[in-house]
């Protein structure tokens, strides 16, 4: 007598740069935060944190925000001179704030291309083996949010990787 039991679901890629937080792989059913390896890149703090789940990533529950900002204010001054006149003008140039985004990131089977934050409906592309049209939100803080019509394994693919292990029986 033989019985089939299959085996256990794959663990969660590690991630590096998604909602400005690397991830370390994990198995499905770990709560991953900074307590286990969940760190906020330069430029961000906080305490990252998420679900690994049967079905992979789970969305963010502690986000890292911007702790940094690109504002160097620089003078410039410049003279005039006419045969007549002289005039001299000082003015403050401040550079425009770099653009927060959310980075270009391969997560539950697609990869989702560098937006910028408050964009919607950014198109995914669903890796080899895997089909859908999936979408995601890049938030104004520049973190990823849940991804919508996630990509599922074509039936080729399910059946390449349809594991099955006999168990023995007394």
């Amino acid at each position: 007598m033989t019985c089939a039991i299959p085996v256990a679901d794959e663990e969660c890629p590690r991630l590096e740069n998604d909602g400005f937080a690397s991830w370390p792989s994990a198995i499905p059913g770990t709560i991953v935060s900074a307590a286990n390896g969940a760190r906020c890149m330069t430029g961000y703090s906080g305490t990252p944190q998420r679900l690994c789940g049967e079905n992979g990533w789970g969305p963010i529950t502690s986000e890292c925000t911007r702790t940094r900002t690109n504002r160097r204010t620089r003078r410039m001054s410049f003279r005039l001179k006419s045969r007549t006149n002289s005039y001299r003008a000082t003015f403050d140039l401040a550079p425009h704030p770099s653009a927060i985004q959310c980075l270009s990131v391969e997560v539950n089977q697609a990869t989702f291309p560098t937006a910028t934050a408050g964009d919607n409906f950014v198109k995914g592309k669903c890796t080899q083996g895997y089909a859908g049209a999936p979408l995601r939100n890049c938030s104004e803080t520049g973190a990823w949010v849940t991804i919508d019509d996630s990509c599922t394994g074509t039936k080729t693919h399910l059946s390449s990787i349809a594991h099955i292990r006999p168990a023995m029986v007394d």
